[in-house]
């Protein structure tokens, strides 16, 4: 059963850093999301066209907080007049983390062209937001 950091990202931050390297004002994080479990995450994020874009790597989590599955997920969002407007396209879906190392090279580089060429219109409205907040 995997799960808690068992499997060795070397590889996959080896691309993500050769990835990065020739682009501006993108960051990675390594910071889950979840604070009720812990596990790998890498997040590369960056902004253009006055649009907020994530590439996020994932694990597929349990009810146990284990996992063995992995997902690559693109996301676009902005906030405007108390409105989210958003986009999501998954990349991979509950992959293998092997399936994961052989095909982040070539999706990331995908996944950051289309991105970085979305523009506010292209985006939906997701959910209005809370005003009170």
């Amino acid at each position: 059963m995997a799960g808690f950091f068992m499997f060795n990202f070397n590889k996959v931050d080896s691309v993500i850093n050769g990835f990065i390297k020739d682009k501006q004002f993108v960051t990675v994080s390594k910071d889950a999301k979840a604070d009720w479990c812990r596990f790998e995450y890498r997040g590369i994020s960056w902004k253009s066209n006055g649009v907020k874009h994530l590439i996020e790597i994932s694990p597929k989590l349990k009810p146990d907080c284990t996992y063995d599955r992995w997902s690559l997920t693109s996301i676009s969002i902005y906030d405007e007049n108390s409105k989210r407007f958003f986009y999501k396209q998954p990349l991979l879906i509950e992959v293998s983390f092997k399936q994961l190392e052989e095909k982040l090279n070539t999706k990331l580089e995908d996944a950051f062209n289309s991105l970085s060429a979305l523009v506010r219109k292209d985006l939906v409205e997701f959910v209005e937001l809370d005003s009170t907040s």
